[in-house]
């Protein structure tokens, strides 16, 4: 929700200031958005596709079809769930943060959180945990942390310890290695 508002507050903004963006003009964002949007880039990180982004919004002939303007207007019927929402939450989106400058990983570290009490609520581990350690792809860009771990197969990235139920293997808890 947290999020949402930022997201939203944001595009008002682009709309009311500087260039006055018409696109921005009715722009409300919900926290269902945020989690489509999200779950955009789940999709896209699962089932990589050379192309870019826009391949994914678009119907095909032949291939892999990878339609998620059909699968989002099925969880918003009468919304408009194309590239141009995506792009547009995309130029929106910014993390809340705790507001410390003097932490290299203010930008994230309230996002994290979230997520971890996110997985504990959810999640009834079973009577087998499993301790591990994963990293988080690096993308090329400004990773605070960022570490080679030469033995892991995404060797380049952010390393999290990890708590996983062994029998399903749901992450419950993580912790980012500083």
């Amino acid at each position: 929700t947290e999020i949402a508002v930022k997201m939203e507050a944001n595009g008002k903004a682009k709309y009311t200031t500087g260039t006055r963006d018409i696109h921005f003009r009715d722009w409300c964002v919900t926290s269902n958005d945020v989690l489509q949007w999200i779950g955009c880039w789940m999709y896209m990180l699962a089932f990589h596709q050379p192309g870019g982004r826009r391949v994914y919004f678009q119907e095909k002939v032949f291939g892999p079809k990878h339609d998620l303007k059909k699968w989002l207007k099925a969880g918003s019927p009468g919304g408009d769930r194309g590239i141009e929402w995506f792009e547009k939450m995309h130029a929106c989106f910014e993390l809340p943060t705790y507001g410390k400058a003097d932490d290299p990983f203010d930008k994230t570290r309230k996002w994290w959180n979230c997520l971890r009490g996110a997985f504990h609520a959810a999640v009834v581990c079973s009577w087998c945990m499993c301790v591990d350690e994963s990293m988080i792809k690096w993308l090329g860009r400004g990773m605070p942390g960022f570490m080679v771990v030469a033995r892991k197969p995404t060797p380049k990235g952010l390393e999290l310890h990890t708590l996983c139920c062994g029998l399903c293997g749901l992450l419950l808890w993580f912790e980012v290695w500083e």
